[in-house]
């Protein structure tokens, strides 16, 4: 490597345990159809004289593993630049893809009853990149007015790519996923 330009690689992993979750426990009845829980739109509630009933309890886990590579040019010759990539894996059992529920009453995820998935979580970012630089443009040396108008020019980008989860752009929810339903 260069001299002002440096390569940094790490690794992290982390575990959450005894994570909230609410749970939907007044539910529409439910039928079983070819060995899975089905549930008609308009089936009634499980004890209908009561509404929604959403109970919280800490019993989500979760687990994050992380390869994080960053490769630094420092400012050197009118440029600089930093590109970064993060490789990724989050695994839960409570995740929804409306965001998290510590503070709300929406469930952790569309299950019914009890029920929790143990599988990738809904922010589940698998790869991101991420590039910044910035560059001295011609024209520093320049006297008098020109100088002063284009001298001192810098030009500089910031690029964020990274994958996610996949939604419909009309509803907002994970359609392709989802049959009506079934849970």
């Amino acid at each position: 490597l260069a001299p002002a330009t440096s390569f940094e690689a790490g690794f992290a992993a982390t575990r959450g345990v005894h994570l909230m979750r609410a749970i939907m426990t007044n539910v529409p009845v439910s039928q079983q159809v070819n060995d899975r829980i089905f549930i008609a739109n308009a089936a009634p509630l499980l004890f209908p004289s009561f509404g929604r009933i959403r109970p919280k309890q800490s019993d989500v886990t979760s687990s994050y593993y992380g390869l994080r590579m960053q490769l630094n040019q420092r400012y050197s010759h009118g440029v600089q630049f930093r590109a970064s990539y993060t490789y990724s894996k989050v695994l839960d059992d409570g995740s929804n893809f409306a965001g998290g529920m510590d503070w709300n009453n929406s469930p952790g995820q569309a299950r019914y009853l009890a029920l929790k998935e143990n599988g990738l979580a809904a922010f589940d970012i698998r790869h991101a990149f991420t590039f910044n630089s910035t560059w001295d443009m011609p024209g520093g040396h320049l006297e008098g007015i020109f100088g002063r108008v284009l001298g001192d020019w810098q030009l500089s980008s910031i690029v964020s790519l990274q994958t996610g989860t996949l939604f419909n752009i009309t509803s907002g929810v994970l359609t392709n996923r989802m049959q009506s339903g079934f849970v």
